[in-house]
């Protein structure tokens, strides 16, 4: 009987030891699957937030190309000026290729799909977007303001040289070129500057550990809005500061003072045709 009963002992913890071991490598595979499936879903989210990140810095680079574009039309307005010696003529040939280069940019911009580089972190963080939508609103109302700037300073360097007895060549222009160079350098610390914000959320993200990534709190960061009423008038000011040389040879008249500091001179829309000049210089 003691033996029968030493025997169903020994059995029942030998039973009770391979339960224990069966349940440890079920709760260590498990574990070690969901650790697998956390370090596959967060990787996928920093790839997807590399993505963005190199879609805003292609962003960057398509709105500064629009200077390196127009190099060529600059030389041939300047040829315009010397053989037919007209400048609104030389004037309207350069708004022509200028509108016909920040159209190709515009869609070239579209057909990259840009817009829609916040697309794979959406279902990750859905408050993001409007960070997004902001940062590149703001890219993009600043180049317009830095078009209609160069637009505006080379108009009237143009048509300043209506009275010129004798019209050398380059006369046109090297201060076109010089606008061109100033506008440029603005833009290129202005519109990294609108879209510092939502980047340096991109980094953190490709920075933070996997537990973080998948965790309720590694979707919470500082959030980034729409822009306020007065942000254009802001960057109109900032580039102002930046740009002295184009701005002086652009000029300011009572119609710009009366339209307040963030609106357009009355001539072309930013994102209109050439044909939209003012009437008393045509």
């Amino acid at each position: 009987m003691n033996a029968f009963l030493h025997t169903v002992k020994i059995g029942d913890l030998l039973t009770l030891g391979s339960v224990l071991i069966a349940a440890g490598v079920f709760f260590y595979t498990r574990s070690k699957d969901r650790r697998a499936q956390r370090r596959e879903y967060a990787d996928r989210i920093r790839s997807a937030a590399g993505q963005t990140l190199a879609r805003l810095n292609r962003c960057i680079a398509i709105l500064d190309s629009f200077y390196e574009a127009i190099q060529v039309p600059i030389t041939e307005a300047d040829e315009e000026m010397l053989q037919h010696r007209e400048p609104v003529r030389a004037r309207d040939f350069l708004w022509k290729h200028l509108y016909d280069v920040k159209g190709d940019l515009i869609k070239l911009f579209r057909d990259e799909q840009i817009e829609l580089a916040y697309a794979p972190l959406f279902g990750y963080r859905r408050d993001g977007y409007a960070m997004f939508s902001a940062a590149l609103e703001s890219a993009l109302g600043t180049f317009d303001a830095c078009f209609d700037l160069f637009r505006d300073a080379s108009q009237e360097t143009i048509l300043g040289m209506r009275n010129l007895q004798r019209f050398k060549s380059a006369e046109l222009g090297n201060p076109v070129r010089s606008f061109a160079d100033e506008i440029q350098r603005a833009q290129r610390e202005l519109i990294p500057r609108c879209l510092e914000p939502f980047r340096t959320e991109l980094l953190k993200t490709i920075e933070l550990g996997d537990a973080e990534i998948v965790d309720e709190g590694g979707r919470r960061g500082a959030t980034v809005g729409a822009h306020g009423a007065d942000w254009q008038a802001e960057v109109r000011t900032e580039l102002w500061k930046l740009c002295p040389l184009s701005v002086e040879a652009r000029g300011e008249d009572e119609e710009d003072e009366e339209q307040g500091p963030g609106t357009p001179r009355s001539g072309a829309e930013s994102s209109g045709g050439h044909d939209g000049r003012r009437s008393r210089n045509r």
